[in-house]
Protein backbone atom coordinates (compact mmCIF):
# COMPACT_ATOMS: atom_id res chain seq x y z
CA UNK A 1 0.00 0.00 0.00
CA UNK A 2 2.83 2.43 0.83
CA UNK A 3 4.47 1.80 -2.56
CA UNK A 4 1.31 2.83 -4.39
CA UNK A 5 0.97 6.00 -2.35
CA UNK A 6 4.63 6.92 -2.91
CA UNK A 7 4.27 6.31 -6.64
CA UNK A 8 1.15 8.49 -6.75
CA UNK A 9 2.91 11.23 -4.79
CA UNK A 10 5.91 11.07 -7.13
CA UNK A 11 3.68 11.40 -10.20
CA UNK A 12 1.73 14.24 -8.62
CA UNK A 13 4.93 16.10 -7.78
CA UNK A 14 6.23 15.78 -11.35
CA UNK A 15 2.91 16.99 -12.76
CA UNK A 16 2.93 19.96 -10.41
CA UNK A 17 6.47 20.92 -11.47
CA UNK A 18 5.56 20.70 -15.16
CA UNK A 19 2.46 22.85 -14.64
CA UNK A 20 4.46 25.44 -12.71
CA UNK A 21 7.05 25.61 -15.49
CA UNK A 22 4.35 26.09 -18.10
CA UNK A 23 2.78 28.90 -16.12
CA UNK A 24 6.10 30.67 -15.59
CA UNK A 25 7.34 30.43 -19.17
CA UNK A 26 6.60 32.44 -22.30
CA UNK A 27 4.57 29.53 -23.62
CA UNK A 28 1.12 29.30 -22.20
CA UNK A 29 -1.76 27.09 -23.19
CA UNK A 30 -3.67 30.20 -24.21
CA UNK A 31 -0.73 31.34 -26.34
CA UNK A 32 -1.17 28.62 -28.92
CA UNK A 33 -3.40 30.79 -31.11
CA UNK A 34 -3.53 34.40 -32.29
CA UNK A 35 -6.00 35.42 -29.59
CA UNK A 36 -8.41 37.28 -31.87
CA UNK A 37 -11.39 35.06 -31.08
CA UNK A 38 -11.02 35.79 -27.35
CA UNK A 39 -11.36 39.56 -27.86
CA UNK A 40 -14.57 41.40 -27.09
CA UNK A 41 -16.46 43.01 -29.98
CA UNK A 42 -15.13 46.40 -28.89
CA UNK A 43 -11.54 45.13 -28.85
CA UNK A 44 -11.97 43.53 -32.28
CA UNK A 45 -12.85 47.01 -33.61
CA UNK A 46 -9.42 48.18 -32.45
CA UNK A 47 -7.61 45.50 -34.46
CA UNK A 48 -7.14 46.85 -37.96
CA UNK A 49 -5.51 45.50 -41.08
CA UNK A 50 -2.77 47.95 -42.05
CA UNK A 51 -3.83 49.84 -45.17
CA UNK A 52 -1.10 52.48 -45.24
CA UNK A 53 2.64 52.65 -44.72
CA UNK A 54 4.03 51.62 -41.34
CA UNK A 55 5.65 55.06 -41.02
CA UNK A 56 2.18 56.62 -40.87
CA UNK A 57 1.13 54.72 -37.73
CA UNK A 58 1.18 56.34 -34.31
CA UNK A 59 0.02 55.05 -30.94
CA UNK A 60 -3.68 55.65 -31.57
CA UNK A 61 -5.35 52.94 -29.48
CA UNK A 62 -5.32 50.38 -32.28
CA UNK A 63 -3.23 47.35 -33.11
CA UNK A 64 -2.38 46.98 -36.77
CA UNK A 65 -2.09 43.63 -38.52
CA UNK A 66 0.88 43.49 -40.90
CA UNK A 67 2.34 41.12 -43.45
CA UNK A 68 6.00 40.46 -44.16
CA UNK A 69 5.68 42.51 -47.38
CA UNK A 70 4.62 45.62 -45.44
CA UNK A 71 7.42 45.19 -42.91
CA UNK A 72 9.95 44.57 -45.72
CA UNK A 73 8.89 47.84 -47.36
CA UNK A 74 9.52 49.64 -44.05
CA UNK A 75 12.91 47.96 -43.65
CA UNK A 76 14.00 49.08 -47.13
CA UNK A 77 13.46 52.74 -46.18
CA UNK A 78 15.70 52.67 -43.09
CA UNK A 79 19.40 51.99 -42.60
CA UNK A 80 18.96 50.01 -39.36
CA UNK A 81 15.75 48.40 -38.10
CA UNK A 82 15.27 46.38 -34.94
CA UNK A 83 12.09 44.33 -34.73
CA UNK A 84 10.98 43.20 -31.31
CA UNK A 85 8.95 39.99 -31.53
CA UNK A 86 7.02 40.83 -28.39
CA UNK A 87 5.18 38.30 -26.24
CA UNK A 88 3.09 40.33 -23.77
CA UNK A 89 3.14 37.88 -20.85
CA UNK A 90 6.80 36.93 -21.14
CA UNK A 91 8.76 37.56 -17.96
CA UNK A 92 12.01 35.85 -18.96
CA UNK A 93 15.29 37.72 -18.63
CA UNK A 94 15.48 38.55 -22.35
CA UNK A 95 11.91 39.84 -22.57
CA UNK A 96 12.51 43.55 -22.23
CA UNK A 97 10.20 46.45 -21.68
CA UNK A 98 9.36 47.72 -25.19
CA UNK A 99 9.95 51.33 -24.09
CA UNK A 100 13.52 50.45 -23.11
CA UNK A 101 14.15 48.88 -26.52
CA UNK A 102 12.51 51.81 -28.35
CA UNK A 103 14.61 54.30 -26.36
CA UNK A 104 17.86 52.52 -27.18
CA UNK A 105 16.92 52.32 -30.87
CA UNK A 106 16.20 56.05 -30.92
CA UNK A 107 19.55 56.80 -29.22
CA UNK A 108 21.32 54.63 -31.81
CA UNK A 109 19.44 56.14 -34.75
CA UNK A 110 17.73 52.86 -35.55
CA UNK A 111 14.11 52.37 -36.49
CA UNK A 112 12.07 50.24 -34.10
CA UNK A 113 9.08 48.00 -34.76
CA UNK A 114 7.08 46.34 -32.00
CA UNK A 115 5.35 43.26 -33.42
CA UNK A 116 3.30 41.30 -30.92
CA UNK A 117 3.22 37.54 -31.29
CA UNK A 118 -0.42 37.47 -30.20
CA UNK A 119 -3.48 39.59 -29.53
CA UNK A 120 -3.84 38.12 -26.06
CA UNK A 121 -3.31 40.58 -23.21
CA UNK A 122 -4.86 43.14 -25.53
CA UNK A 123 -5.31 45.82 -22.87
CA UNK A 124 -1.65 45.54 -21.86
CA UNK A 125 -0.59 46.04 -25.48
CA UNK A 126 -2.58 49.26 -25.70
CA UNK A 127 -1.19 50.52 -22.39
CA UNK A 128 2.27 50.55 -23.97
CA UNK A 129 1.30 53.68 -25.92
CA UNK A 130 3.65 52.70 -28.74
CA UNK A 131 2.70 52.00 -32.34
CA UNK A 132 1.91 48.30 -32.04
CA UNK A 133 1.65 45.72 -34.76
CA UNK A 134 0.72 42.07 -34.85
CA UNK A 135 1.12 39.57 -37.63
CA UNK A 136 -1.86 39.34 -39.95
CA UNK A 137 -2.56 35.66 -39.34
CA UNK A 138 -5.23 35.69 -42.09
CA UNK A 139 -2.50 36.34 -44.67
CA UNK A 140 -0.75 33.15 -43.57
CA UNK A 141 -3.99 31.13 -43.51
CA UNK A 142 -3.63 30.00 -39.91
CA UNK A 143 -4.40 31.26 -36.44
CA UNK A 144 -1.86 28.87 -34.90
CA UNK A 145 0.78 31.13 -33.40
CA UNK A 146 3.85 28.99 -34.08
CA UNK A 147 2.84 28.54 -37.74
CA UNK A 148 2.18 32.17 -38.63
CA UNK A 149 5.28 33.33 -36.73
CA UNK A 150 7.48 30.87 -38.63
CA UNK A 151 5.96 31.76 -42.01
CA UNK A 152 6.25 35.50 -41.32
CA UNK A 153 9.87 35.51 -40.13
CA UNK A 154 11.08 32.83 -42.57
CA UNK A 155 9.81 34.97 -45.45
CA UNK A 156 10.86 38.32 -43.97
CA UNK A 157 14.43 37.22 -43.23
CA UNK A 158 14.78 34.86 -46.19
CA UNK A 159 16.20 32.26 -43.83
CA UNK A 160 14.35 29.25 -42.36
CA UNK A 161 13.97 29.21 -38.59
CA UNK A 162 16.26 26.19 -38.18
CA UNK A 163 19.12 28.09 -39.83
CA UNK A 164 18.23 31.53 -38.44
CA UNK A 165 18.02 30.42 -34.83
CA UNK A 166 15.65 31.65 -32.21
CA UNK A 167 15.53 35.18 -30.93
CA UNK A 168 13.03 37.90 -30.15
CA UNK A 169 15.03 40.73 -31.71
CA UNK A 170 15.64 40.85 -35.47
CA UNK A 171 18.22 43.28 -36.78
CA UNK A 172 18.14 44.49 -40.38
CA UNK A 173 20.83 46.70 -41.88
CA UNK A 174 20.53 48.35 -45.30
CA UNK A 175 17.48 46.23 -46.07
CA UNK A 176 19.20 42.94 -45.26
CA UNK A 177 18.64 40.60 -42.35
CA UNK A 178 21.68 40.57 -40.06
CA UNK A 179 20.80 38.25 -37.20
CA UNK A 180 18.18 37.22 -34.64
CA UNK A 181 19.19 38.01 -31.06
CA UNK A 182 17.90 36.71 -27.76
CA UNK A 183 18.85 39.96 -26.02
CA UNK A 184 18.33 43.35 -27.67
CA UNK A 185 21.57 44.72 -26.19
CA UNK A 186 23.50 42.14 -28.22
CA UNK A 187 22.14 43.70 -31.42
CA UNK A 188 24.02 46.88 -30.48
CA UNK A 189 27.07 45.09 -29.01
CA UNK A 190 26.28 46.43 -25.53
CA UNK A 191 26.88 43.14 -23.70
CA UNK A 192 30.51 42.73 -24.78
Amino acid sequence: MKKINLYFLYQSAILLVVLCLLCASCISLGGLYCGYNQLSDEQKQQVKVLETFIENIVADGNIYLVTHEQVAAFIKTHEDVLIYEYTPWCSAENCANPHEVAKLCKERGSAFLLISTTLEDFSDLLKLKLPTFAINHHAYQTNVRSKYLRKFYDTLTGIPEKERGLGSYYLFRNGQFVQAYKNFRDAFDLNQ
